[in-house]
């Protein structure tokens, strides 16, 4: 149960506090695209977004995109908000994590994962030792596999309080 149960829970990721982020020594910030930085296939990124990426860089924050998608929007989309990115993460599996990580200089004690996925974001976080952040996912559109782990999802949500 510890592996899939995150730091925090908020809707969307500019809800995201950055003073309770400095205050747990978080430096760094690992963000799954898909639902959770953007909608699923979608380019356009909204304002709030962009305005919490910019106050999060300026406040000394080093962002990267994590993904499991092996897509070029990833790169586009980490382009637009000047952060660095990781395509093909293959979460919760820990390599598209480690090298995330390498990127932006960090360890475990000073990074968090952001991310709409209990089975994805938050146990591969957990399974890094990172700290973790839950998020609503930002839309229903999703991948079929995504629809079907949802499922799966929201009972093991549930059953930790946690909906």
């Amino acid at each position: 149960m510890g592996k899939l149960f995150p730091d925090l829970v908020y809707g969307r990721l500019y809800d995201i506090k950055l003073d309770i982020l400095h205050e747990k020594g978080i430096k760094n910030i690992l963000i799954d695209l898909d639902n959770t930085l953007i909608r699923w296939k979608a380019n356009i990124i909204d304002e709030k977004t962009i305005e919490w990426v910019n106050n999060s860089k300026e406040a000394g924050l080093k962002l990267c995109i994590v993904s499991n998608s092996n897509g070029n929007r990833a790169q586009a989309i980490a382009e637009k908000l000047d952060i660095k990115f990781i395509k093909n993460a293959a979460k919760p599996f820990g390599k598209g994590i480690r090298r995330a990580m390498e990127m932006l200089n960090a360890d475990k004690t000073n990074t968090a994962i952001v991310g709409d996925q209990l089975f994805t974001d938050v146990l591969g976080g957990n399974r890094a030792g990172l700290f973790t952040v839950l998020l609503e996912p930002i839309h229903k559109d999703e991948f079929f596999y995504t629809k079907i782990v949802r499922i799966f999802e929201r009972r093991k949500l549930k059953s930790l309080g946690l909906k």
